[in-house]
């Protein structure tokens, strides 16, 4: 939280904030969530990070409801484990712009990134092709 904001002065009491605090993250895991279902089909990478940040989410959410209820070791074993969370979603976050770095500049391997959706072949006739390079563009009258 931004302190110039002047957020945490809206409340009373610790208790007050880490309920605040818990309900935004918990929201955010929410959308994290519909992030996991949507990228389902694209590749496990992008599926990895998605369910490491919405892990994180969950677990800060729970941190912050059991620290405003005084269960603070449970709280900051949540948290850490938050941050193991998100540090594997970091290094899958890596992985992906690796392979995107590979990719972009040709070499001649490629990171998998297991690719979830369906295989699409896309042929193209040479023959085809061909005609439409060599056809001269004519000048409509």
């Amino acid at each position: 939280m931004t302190p110039a904001f002047g957020l945490q002065a809206a409340y009373v009491n610790t208790d007050e904030s880490n309920n605040a605090i818990a309900i935004l993250f918990l929201s955010w895991s929410f959308l994290f969530l519909l992030f996991v279902v949507v990228g389902i089909k694209t590749n496990l990478v992008l599926v990895g990070i998605f369910v490491s940040v919405t892990v994180t989410a969950v677990c800060v959410s729970a941190s912050h409801f059991l620290a405003a209820m005084h269960q603070n070791t449970i709280s900051i074993k949540l948290e850490k484990i938050a941050g193991i969370c998100l540090i594997l979603g970091s290094l899958a976050g890596w992985y992906n712009v690796a392979h995107l770095l590979f990719k972009d500049q040709g070499f001649s391997f490629v990171l998998p990134l297991g690719d979830l959706g369906p295989t699409r072949v896309v042929q193209i006739e040479a023959a085809n092709q061909t005609d439409i390079l060599n056809t001269p563009m004519t000048k409509e009258e």
